[in-house]
């Protein structure tokens, strides 16, 4: 990565070669949607290498927040990390795979305004960025100056081990713990054990002392604190069966949606163009602006064909002014609504697509 200031700001800058497929959708989703918790990224084509721009203007890296900064803002901090918990928890594998967040705290930025955290998300093909040391890295991270300020030591480790574990409803657990108490140097644990132990020895001068319509009162709130040391020590929810968690930074996930992707085909390079069908319904053509699915081919209309999930199966049907679609060589008629399965073509005007249905 390079940082370079332009005429439209300042940019973090990486290229890539060709041989790098950018994973497309994901650019589109970006640049359109503006993901809250995700860096601005462009393109910029060359004829040797394409180069991605990060927009970074008006951010800082947590890198450079100095200690007494984060004990300052803590409670506002803390509620933006937790936004971003729930940001990543919630990518669409298909789309944005969490996998490709780079996980380096150098590219973690918070804005000026203290409206969010972002961070740089690399949309190569997915799985591209993924490496064996991903769960270090992550540790890495949250073990840094910043993150020891902001979080507790319990925090750390179960953000870790959500990470190691794949496991989405403790990674939301925690972020939903994040905005409801600030950082505290001890687990709170001990603090009840204290109190619940300091009223106990109330009780007891007072029988002492004579004093016994006091003894209900102490034994009473000495019972509750107990009670709160011992819910706090419950944590059997983290045992969440592996078969209900969902990918957060790995490649093994259980896919929780239905998603049909489109590879078009080229007989002498290969694939070289991929599109997520992710909506129950999307029109797929060569106009940005009318269709959900762009492909800016000459031989496919601005809106061509209707894809639609209909009792668990996709179904395709010709909305094009010249008929010409087919899936594998047969000729869709108008009005037509016919299913679509892994592994057929689908042929809009002169263009072969691969079809891949992956289903929940």
């Amino acid at each position: 990565m390079v940082v370079r200031k332009g005429p439209c700001g300042q940019f973090l800058a990486q290229k890539l070669s060709f041989e790098d497929t950018l994973y497309d959708y994901a650019l589109e989703v970006i640049e359109r949607e503006r993901p809250i918790n995700l860096l601005p990224v462009y393109v910029y084509p060359d004829k040797d290498y394409g180069e991605l721009g990060y927009d970074i203007t008006g951010m800082s890296p947590v890198t450079d927040l100095p200690g007494t900064f984060v004990s300052k803002n803590r409670a506002l901090l803390r509620r933006l990390f937790s936004d971003l918990l729930s940001f990543i928890s919630e990518l669409d594998d298909h789309l944005l795979p969490p996998g490709n967040i780079l996980c380096d705290d150098r590219y973690i930025f918070l804005s000026d305004d203290m409206s969010s955290f972002r961070v740089l998300f690399i949309p190569t093909d997915p799985g591209g960025h993924r490496n064996d040391k991903t769960e270090e890295k992550v540790e890495s991270i949250l073990r840094g100056d910043f993150f020891t300020a902001l979080l507790t030591t319990d925090e750390i480790t179960d953000i870790v081990y959500a990470a190691r574990e794949n496991d989405k409803a403790l990674l939301n657990k925690t972020a939903a713990a994040l905005k409801d108490a600030q950082k505290t140097d001890k687990p709170s644990v001990n603090k009840y054990l204290y109190i619940a132990s300091l009223l106990s020895f109330g009780a007891a001068v007072s029988y002492l002392s004579g004093l016994l319509f006091l003894i209900p009162v102490f034994v009473t709130a000495s019972a509750f604190f107990l009670y709160m040391l011992f819910s706090k020590r419950d944590t059997s929810d983290k045992t969440t069966s592996r078969d209900d968690r969902s990918r957060i930074f790995f490649e093994e996930r259980k896919k929780e949606r239905s998603c049909l992707i489109l590879r078009s085909v080229n007989d002498i390079e290969g694939e070289y163009e991929s599109r997520a069908v992710y909506l129950t319904e999307a029109i797929v053509g060569s106009d940005m602006f009318l269709s959900d699915i762009c492909f800016e081919m000459p031989s496919i209309c601005p809106i061509h064909v209707k894809i639609f999930l209909k009792d668990n199966s996709y179904y395709v049907k010709d909305i094009s002014m010249t008929g010409q679609t087919y899936t594998d060589n047969r000729l869709l008629h108008k009005d037509e609504e016919r299913e679509i399965k892994d592994g057929q073509i689908l042929r809009l005007g002169d263009c072969d697509f691969k079809i891949s249905v992956e289903m929940s």
